[in-house]
């Protein structure tokens, strides 16, 4: 078998004979092959001699373009008539053979969308999942920031009191909640507002989500001048509130950009031989939001082919314009030419040019150097998580990992949390917490124990593949015969002598005993792990015990309501907020409570200058 040093002699022979045998100056494609056949990378080149003579500097190859070269086991090369010809066929060729190197990586998973689920009475919500078929009657975005997103969702709630609560609070609604009260919603829950009316209000959100709100605006203000003309003030303010939220989305998304029509700006990022591909939309002149795409270049393609390969995989439909962020001796007419031979149709490439178009460049600019840093950071994940595999014996990088605490004071208010980490890093959305219902004398094992057989029968279809619990011995030994029945490998993770950070141990699930240097990064990152379980359990212990406290203070103090009475009146209302500002007639509505005592409850609360959460 070839070492190294001769595989790549003989890639730079195979290179050489090739580019002895190309005239000067054509244009063309290349393929390059490795072992078994199996195509390595397709490149495109204005002038294949040349291109093909940059691979054989090695002391200017990049670690990527080395590690590439050295598989060459064999060239094709087809000279094409023209730039454009060559463009066309490496893009043909990328999409129909999937070459190892030419890959490129699309990465939408943390972008938020604004979502419509699928409803009667459709609600309106931040969604960060990719897209799934039947789940929503409307998806827009994605958005680059989630402050951005809410304060769209916040802006359209305003204007056309769309409902954001979950399907399971609106089912079990007994009165309208104070989103109803605050002109937030429209109450569907307690039918204020028939399906019909509900239906037309949806509609005017998706219009206005897509930038066309100057018909809903001509018909808010016809209405608003029909309302004040009748001295009906109410609706008419009504009408002038949504008028300006309106307003407010507009400036929010970006329809004032000066941007008309459909448009697409490409900005390029690049660290390295990493490529971030920042496409910004525009439609009907809205800042539709953006998208990354990411590329590692292993070719020696310049910025321009990079770009130009780029456009013609994306792509299956382009818009009218398409903006490009490239120096200005960049040729648009070959990518246009090659569009209109693929389309069909006419194209415009175009480098930014005005005040506006420059902003709108900039703007995807400062977003793919963004998704880029990003990038780089969870590739780091990545080289932590096979460092985990690697500690802890498992076959393969773990996707889901678990992470388990109790925290309690003497017994009162325990809680049990779940903590999962990713690929992607801490996934918030999957923690999980467990309030202790058997165990209450305070006896850590025991608490672990519930909280690790209530997560797999309240959660049984998805399965980690490794668990980490915060204890020692006797937290592996309570957790053992529920997690070995299951097949889940674990460890325990422990303060080492004098509980100084950096000393921990780890027990295993067959008892053996594992220990790390304090200074690696493993080390770190399971202490990260470990501490963000911690926070969890101490932050959902708190909440539990100041909500007791809370009931406790405003209503234990009331005389003839005792604990059940004041759940009843809490499970009504809703909220303490709500309660608070309830009347003596809607607070004797609640189930056992008489006019009499729902008379001193009002009095106390009206007393009462206490300030709770809700």
């Amino acid at each position: 078998m070839k070492n190294s040093n001769e595989r790549l002699n003989d890639a730079f022979y195979t290179l050489k004979k090739a580019t002895c045998s190309v005239r000067k100056s054509v244009p063309g494609v290349y393929k390059m092959f490795g072992t078994e056949d199996r195509l390595l990378y397709v490149g495109k080149a204005k002038d294949l001699k040349k291109r093909l003579s940059s691979y054989l500097s090695i002391n200017r190859m990049s670690v990527n373009v080395y590690t590439m070269v050295k598989q060459i086991v064999r060239l094709e090369i087809t000279v094409t008539e023209n730039e454009t010809e060559a463009l066309l066929l490496e893009a043909k060729l990328i999409k129909s053979l999937k070459p190892k190197y030419n890959i490129i990586m699309r990465d939408d998973k943390f972008y938020p969308y604004i979502l419509f689920s699928k409803h009667k009475y459709p609600r309106i919500v931040l969604h960060r999942e990719k897209r799934s078929e039947g789940r929503y009657t409307g998806l827009y975005g994605p958005f680059l920031s989630s402050v951005m997103t809410r304060h769209i969702i916040a802006t359209i709630k305003k204007a056309f009191l769309i409902r954001s609560c979950p399907d399971n609070f609106f089912a079990t609604r007994a009165r309208p909640c104070i989103e109803y009260e605050i002109k937030n919603c429209s109450a569907p829950c307690m039918q204020k507002i028939t399906e019909e009316d509900y239906a037309k209000a949806v509609q005017m959100a998706h219009k206005a989500l897509t930038g066309q709100s100057k018909e809903i605006q001509c018909e808010l203000f016809e209405m608003m001048c029909r309302f004040s003309n009748n001295q009906d003030y109410e609706s008419a303010i009504v009408c002038r509130d949504r008028l300006h939220a309106l307003k407010s989305m507009k400036e929010c998304m970006g329809f004032q950009t000066g941007i008309h029509g459909d448009v697409d700006f490409i900005a390029v990022y690049k660290r390295q031989d990493l490529y971030c591909m920042q496409v910004v939309f525009f439609r009907d002149g809205v800042n539709y939001g953006s998208q990354p795409y990411f590329i590692e270049s292993v070719g020696n393609a310049s910025d321009a082919d990079i770009v130009n390969m780029f456009m013609l995989q994306i792509y299956n439909d382009f818009p009218s314009v398409v903006y490009v962020d490239l120096p200005s001796d960049y040729d648009t007419n070959i990518m246009s030419t090659a569009i209109k031979k693929l389309m069909k149709r006419e194209v415009d490439i175009r480098l930014p040019a005005t005040r506006d178009e420059l902003k709108a460049m900039g703007l995807a600019r400062n977003y793919a150097m963004e998704a880029l840093n990003r990038r780089v950071r969870n590739t780091a994940q990545d080289t932590d998580l096979e460092e985990f595999a690697t500690f802890f014996d498992l076959l393969k990088a773990p996707e889901r990992i678990e992470i388990y605490d109790n925290s309690h004071i003497s017994g009162t208010h325990p809680y049990g949390v779940m903590v999962v980490c990713g690929k992607d890093g801490l996934l918030k959305k999957e923690y999980r917490k467990f309030k202790i219902n058997t165990v209450t004398n305070g006896d850590d094992c025991s608490m672990m124990h519930e909280v690790i057989s209530r997560r797999f029968k309240e959660i049984p279809d998805v399965l980690p593949d490794f668990i980490l619990i915060d204890g020692g011995r006797s937290q592996r030994s309570a957790v053992y015969g529920e997690l070995s029945r299951l097949g889940i490998p674990f460890a325990c993770i422990a303060k080492g002598p004098g509980r100084v950070a950096g000393t921990e141990v780890f027990y295993l699930s067959n008892g053996e005993k594992l220990s790390l240097d304090p200074a690696s990064k493993l080390m770190h990152f399971l202490c990260r792990l470990r501490d963000e379980a911690h926070r969890f359990a101490i932050t959902s212990h708190r909440k539990s015990r100041d909500g007791k406290l809370q009931f406790s203070t405003l209503l234990n103090d009331i005389p003839g309501i005792g604990k059940t009475k004041g759940k009843a009146i809490l499970a009504y209302f809703g909220s303490i907020q709500a309660m608070k500002h309830a009347r003596v007639e809607e607070i004797s509505k609640v189930p056992g409570i008489s006019l009499k005592l729902a008379k001193r409850v009002a009095d106390y609360l009206k007393e009462s200058q206490t300030t709770l959460r809700v």
